[in-house]
């Protein structure tokens, strides 16, 4: 009995097959062929020929004497850190003012003050009188107090008040020594 059931539904199966090919072979495409002469029938929309590119002339950046920029700032280039060649300095004896150059500069010693502005301070618990400067640069703010240095010119932050940043300055003074130099950074206002 199996075998006759199975071929029963063999046979079913192969004329369900065959009357779906002949259902779908019918001669009525009549939407079809008016859908296809509908699109043909429409015109091509307006398109705007391509722009035509300007050729411009390649431009070759030289910088022969400036400082690499993928080059760590303090290692090749110490220009920019303001720290001078003392082995060329003569020795001499007596009271001549230097800059300790063994000292590690910081950070806010690769910017020259022009280029840091004082926007305020804090202070701790332990009256401790912090200043904050801001670069101009870049907008970053540093937080800095007492006996920290910035500025190119190995200046030392000799005092910090609500009002200003007093630094003490070093510059050459072409005989081998140092010039110091009190210089103020006031508290910058928008106004």
């Amino acid at each position: 009995m199996t075998k006759k059931v199975y071929h029963l539904f063999k046979w079913s199966y192969v004329l369900l097959g065959t009357l779906f090919i002949l259902g779908c072979s019918g001669n009525n495409m009549n939407d079809l062929q008016q859908k296809v002469a509908e699109v043909k029938a429409r015109k091509n929309p307006h398109v705007e020929p391509i722009p035509e590119f300007k050729i411009i002339a390649p431009y070759f950046y030289e910088v022969e004497n400036e400082r690499d920029p993928f080059k760590n700032i303090l290692e090749g280039n110490k220009q920019n850190l303001a720290i001078f060649d003392m082995t060329e300095m003569p020795e001499e004896e007596g009271p001549c003012t230097r800059p300790n150059i063994n000292r590690l500069p910081q950070e806010l010693e690769r910017m020259p003050l022009d280029a840091l502005q004082m926007i305020g301070t804090l202070e701790d618990e332990e009256t401790n009188m912090w200043g904050l400067v801001k670069s101009k640069m870049d907008g970053t703010v540093y937080k800095v107090q007492q006996d920290e240095f910035m500025g190119q010119n190995y200046g030392q932050i000799i005092s910090v008040t609500e009002q200003q940043i007093e630094l003490r300055e070093m510059y050459p003074d072409g005989q081998g020594c140092f010039v110091e130099q009190i210089t103020p950074m006031v508290l910058y206002t928008d106004g």
